[in-house]
């Protein structure tokens, strides 16, 4: 099995990458704190940040945008889940990072755009204190910003660029919001054997991204997630299995960071597997085998504790 600590043994991530990466798994927003000194007694501030468990894969995207911070976050609930890790940048240096991003941002690129205006507002309509403070138009300016930007991330018909992603971007994306998995079932031939399946699986509430990307890669359907909590939002997740899955895991892998130690044991599982229905008791064992190191890797637990 591939050693996970490798996984991060890479260059810097291209720009499309990390649009693909922010897309899946970031935020564009408008913060709205309490501030004492002005007279509305709130002040509103551009914040941008990326989430993930791999610290290693958010220190390789600060490098090429080296204004960021990196901070640990901390569950609600103590859960036996991997550690949680953002890179946050705000204000000018927000601003910076998604002109660099914008001309590949997909899913972002409304909240982009706007998140950019409300920057070049607060330029021309720059804080000051109690003694001079701002208009209530200016306020009010800032005030729709935060709440368009706020209706755009719980819209389920988000609007998306008409570019098309490049696989840098969709590697990234996968990152983010994708998973390898190697399903097992049991053989209605027999039961004593189980069937063993390649899978993968790209993740998100913009069904209409979805079926771009199904286009682009030229196979998989689009299902949609059922949640036990109804106050969750509704996600789609386009699924392509076995042969269609090894032929796009061959298309991103010189892309892939986090996943790609997943990716090469599904595609070192794909090249092993017997086409066959019946395979032999050591056959069987290998199978299990994979079935069972590739479920470690996808793990909610301590990275430590994968080997």
């Amino acid at each position: 099995m591939p050693a996970l600590e490798n996984t991060f043994l890479f260059a810097e991530p291209s720009l499309e990458y990390i649009a693909g990466f922010l897309d899946a798994d970031g935020t564009i927003g408008v913060s709205k704190t309490k501030c004492s000194t002005t007279r509305t007694g709130v002040r509103y501030s551009l914040r941008l940040s990326l989430s993930n468990t791999s610290k290693e894969v958010l220190e390789l995207i600060q490098n090429t945008l080296p204004k960021g911070r990196i901070i640990k976050l901390e569950l609600k609930k103590p859960r036996k889940w991997k550690t949680n890790w953002q890179l946050g940048f705000s204000g000018l240096n927000a601003k910076e990072v998604l002109h660099k991003l914008m001309p590949y941002l997909v899913i972002k690129h409304p909240q982009a755009e706007l998140a950019l205006k409300f920057q070049d507002l607060l330029s021309t309509t720059p804080y000051t204190w109690v003694n001079n403070p701002l208009t209530k138009d200016a306020w009010e300016h800032r005030e729709y910003y935060y709440q368009e930007i706020k209706r755009l991330k719980k819209s389920k018909k988000m609007k998306t660029s008409p570019s098309s992603p490049s696989l840098p971007y969709i590697a990234g994306f996968f990152d983010g919001d994708g998973c390898v998995m190697i399903c097992r079932r049991h053989n209605k031939e027999t039961s004593k054997r189980m069937i063993y399946d390649l899978f993968l699986t790209f993740t998100n509430r913009n069904k209409r991204f979805l079926k771009c990307l199904q286009h682009i890669l030229g196979a998989g359907a689009i299902t949609r997630r059922i949640f036990k909590n109804t106050k969750w939002n509704t996600s789609y997740m386009l699924v392509l299995a076995s042969k269609k899955a090894e032929a796009i895991l061959k298309k991103l892998l010189p892309y892939l960071i986090i996943k790609r130690s997943r990716a090469e044991l599904g595609l070192d599982f794909q090249k092993t597997k017997k086409s066959r229905s019946h395979i032999s008791n050591s056959e069987w064992l290998l199978m299990e085998s994979y079935y069972k190191n590739m479920g470690q890797l996808n793990r909610r637990g301590d990275w430590n504790a994968i080997s």
